[in-house]
């Protein structure tokens, strides 16, 4: 047995030595046999790997489970393109079409050279306004806001108009020769999430009523005035300018920065006006509460609190320079 061992490795070694010589001299080294001739291995591994490449594919991912990887078969890529394929073929675009085909009959109907939003194309949530005024004078030019059919503006210098998302940003700084008006349809009177109105030294009048969830406001020597204004919170900041809406409703918290200027409205709260919550402090000026100087005037005492008497009662958080918070609440 051992003989016949050292027989095979000698049978071998020349086999191996004669291969690599033949092969250097230019020879093939024929390893397989099939369709009636016999072919060489570099062939042979040749056609190997094109069968694999054309039919597997070697892929890796990474999901929840680690990491995974193998060779696949071609049909699953092209199973995956083609459920790809079929499913945006399935989205319907064919409201883009229509919505620009609405959006370009909206700015035919008008010759307004800035963008206004169109009732049915443009989904409004949020309003953010800011009134500019001339800097050459200090006269107050009369904003009216009004209720229609649609979205409009005139008598102004619009410096920006554009939608960010759901909200409508407004710049504008009124003509003073014409009425300036913002209409709004009637529909967003109570269906906006947050409204923001940097009116500056304007005077702004509101013809009828305004709902959003939040109520920014910023006043400088400016005045608002409405029928009624319906928020859960309000962010007021007043320097000397005047906000006098006939009413509003706060059901949460209203915010209350007052400098020189005045405050004076009725308070609507979900209950009788008793379950109002206040913190107010006062370094001059006063705060009525139905005709009472709560804080400041002959009130004696800076800074007054109390704790409405429901539970979840709105709060009135007030710091007043020395101007005037006058509000009366409802029974």
């Amino acid at each position: 047995m051992k003989k016949l061992v050292i027989a095979c490795c000698i049978v071998l070694t020349i086999g191996g030595c004669m291969m690599a010589g033949g092969w250097a001299a230019g020879g093939q080294l024929y390893g397989s046999y099939y369709g009636g001739q016999l072919h060489p291995v570099s062939e042979t591994v040749r056609d190997a790997t094109d069968f694999v490449s054309g039919h597997l594919q070697y892929r890796s991912w990474w999901d929840a489970d680690g990491w995974h990887s193998g060779w696949f078969d071609n049909w699953v890529e092209d199973t995956v393109d083609k459920a790809v394929d079929d499913t945006l073929n399935s989205i319907d675009t064919d409201w883009v079409d229509g919505w620009l085909e609405k959006r370009r009959e909206a700015i035919d109907q008008t010759d307004q050279a800035y963008f206004v939003p169109y009732i049915g194309i443009d989904t409004v949530q949020n309003l953010d306004f800011t009134f500019v005024s001339d800097a050459e004078t200090d006269e107050q030019d009369t904003i009216y806001i009004t209720f229609a059919s649609n979205y409009d503006i005139s008598g102004a210098e619009v410096l920006i108009s554009k939608m960010n998302g759901y909200t409508w940003s407004l710049q504008l700084r009124p003509y003073g020769a014409e009425d300036c008006v913002i209409t709004l349809p009637s529909s967003s009177s109570d269906a906006l999430d947050s409204i923001t109105l940097n009116i500056g030294n304007q005077r702004v009048e509101i013809d009828g009523s305004l709902t959003a969830q939040n109520f920014h406001i910023d006043i400088q020597d400016g005045t608002l005035i409405a029928d009624s204004l319906n928020a859960g919170q309000f962010d007021l900041s007043i320097d000397g300018g005047r906000f006098a809406p006939d009413a509003f409703c706060v059901s949460s918290q209203m915010d209350v920065e007052l400098g020189s200027g005045s405050i004076a409205s009725t308070i609507v709260t979900p209950g009788d006006g008793s379950d109002l919550g206040y913190q107010v402090s006062t370094a001059g000026g006063v705060f009525l509460l139905d005709g009472q100087a709560v804080a400041g005037g002959d009130s004696g005492v800076a800074h007054a609190s109390r704790k409405g008497e429901l539970s979840g009662s709105p709060i009135l958080r007030a710091e007043i320079g020395s101007g005037t918070l006058d509000l009366l609440t409802r029974s």
